[in-house]
């Protein structure tokens, strides 16, 4: 990140006087360049020095130097903030759960920027369709979801089941193949949006609603609701959906930062 080449896109100017500061956060690393605006000559004798940023002040930066990243970033970036907003709030088990939840968080956080969906419903309908990630769909084919094939896409036909008047009826279904977990969480969001799930997704900042309102036509098992409500309060998988709220409100109302450096004469940024 930063002047080693990754593309800037937060910062703050500060000034005092005739002093003026700019503080760049790159990859949570501070750099301060001071500039004078007036030559060394000139500066009045009595100019206060700026105070040094408290621990808040740092970490509130470095989270809006995150958020922008991941609202206006290029692809790569968007994933890298991502997975540091991720690292910075996970308390998973030290198990194949954590490990589970860790690889798949970063996508579901940009799949439900894009879509405006809840995070904590991708991940705790994945870990439910998928025995986390260790089902020979999830394993073999990359399919997370249990999503059914559909044209044009590569297809697997496996034994399976569905409840048909509350009784569990073995059968046979052809199902979606993916090319990797991250592939299968993206083309999940898009799914969502299909218009069988508009009255979801007019819900979408309230997790518990939006879960009501999709089982009916996403699942025939009688008890989902409660098996995916049970994942998101259990692993607290609902501690990254406001903030994803936040970054679809920045999407619509803040100016791109990268224009807003452009202006302030930045010109460190990557090429």
């Amino acid at each position: 990140m930063g002047i080693k080449g990754r593309k800037l896109s937060s910062f703050l100017a500060l000034s005092f006087g005739s002093l003026s500061a700019l503080l760049v956060i790159a990859g949570g690393n501070e750099v301060i360049a001071s500039s004078q605006l007036m030559p060394e000559a000139s500066m009045a004798a009595d100019v206060v020095p700026l105070p040094p940023l408290s621990e808040g002040q740092r970490q509130a930066m470095r989270r809006a130097h995150l958020l922008d990243t991941f609202v206006f970033g290029a692809p790569d970036d968007r994933r890298w903030a991502a997975a540091q907003i991720i690292a910075e709030d996970a308390d998973w088990p030290d198990d194949y759960r954590g490990e589970f939840f860790l690889a798949l968080a970063p996508g579901a956080l940009i799949a439900a920027h894009e879509h405006q969906i809840p995070p904590s419903i991708t991940l705790a309908q994945a870990a439910q369709e998928s025995g986390w990630g260790r089902s020979s769909l999830a394993s073999r084919y990359n399919n997370l979801f249990g999503v059914k094939a559909f044209t044009g896409h590569p297809s697997i036909t496996l034994k399976s089941a569905e409840v048909l008047d509350g009784v569990l009826v073995p059968t046979r279904a052809a199902f979606a193949v993916f090319e990797s977990w991250e592939h299968a969480i993206a083309q999940h969001g898009e799914l969502l949006t299909h218009p069988r799930y508009n009255k979801a997704r007019e819900n979408w900042t309230d997790w518990e609603r939006f879960i009501r309102l999709i089982a009916p036509m996403y699942a025939s098992d009688p008890l989902y609701v409660s098996r995916v409500s049970t994942l998101v309060r259990r692993y607290d998988l609902d501690r990254w959906d406001h903030l994803v709220v936040e970054t679809v409100d920045m999407a619509y109302t803040a100016p791109d930062s990268r224009a807003l450096a452009d202006a302030a004469g930045d010109d460190t940024g990557a090429q």
